[in-house]
C-alpha cells in the first residue's frame, strides 16, 4: 500500500497584467548544483534565487535558482540585471544586494504547474545605480571575478 498523493497547491500570481511588489532578498548558494545539459554531468555552480513580497498575496515569491555570474547570455543579467540596473554592463562590479528594497513591477506566465516571470522593470521607472561604477573591461577573464 502507498501514501496518499498530496498536490501542493501554490498560490497563483495574477498573469493577464502587471503586478507591483518588491524585491525583499537575495538568495545565495555557493555549491548549488545543476543538471548536466544535453547528457553532461551535473555542476556544482554559484547560484542566486531573488525573493519577491506581492502586493495583495499572503507569501513571498521565488525564482528559479540562476548561475550567479554576469555573463550577458545568463538568465540573471538577461532579465534582471539589464531591466533593472542603469547602464549594464557583461561582467561588470555590481553587488546585487542593492537590489533588496526595489519596487519592481512584473508581468508573470504559466509555466506547467509553475510560473516564471515574463517581465519586470522598476516601479518608478528609475534603474538602480551601481555603487561602483568602474567598467567591466578591467576584467577580462569575467566570470572569475565573482570568486575574489
Amino acid at each position: 500500500m502507498k501514501p496518499p498523493v498530496k498536490k501542493m497547491e501554490y498560490e497563483k500570481v495574477p498573469t493577464n497584467d502587471f503586478v507591483s511588489g518588491f524585491i525583499e532578498e537575495i538568495s545565495y548558494d555557493e555549491n548549488h548544483m545543476f543538471k548536466g545539459f544535453k547528457g553532461s554531468p551535473d555542476e556544482a555552480k554559484p547560484a542566486v534565487r531573488i525573493v519577491f513580497v506581492i502586493e495583495g498575496l499572503k507569501f513571498p515569491k521565488k525564482t528559479s535558482w540562476m548561475k550567479f555570474n554576469y555573463s550577458a547570455k545568463s538568465n540573471l543579467y538577461k532579465k534582471y540585471i539589464s531591466s533593472l540596473v542603469e547602464n549594464p554592463k557583461e561582467y561588470m562590479d555590481f553587488d546585487l544586494d542593492q537590489l533588496k528594497g526595489l519596487k519592481v513591477k512584473m508581468l508573470w506566465a504559466d509555466n506547467g504547474e509553475f510560473q516564471n516571470i515574463e517581465t519586470i522593470r522598476p516601479a518608478d521607472g528609475k534603474k538602480v545605480v551601481p555603487l561602483n561604477t568602474e567598467k567591466a573591461a578591467q576584467f577580462p577573464w569575467g566570470q572569475r571575478l565573482l570568486h575574489h
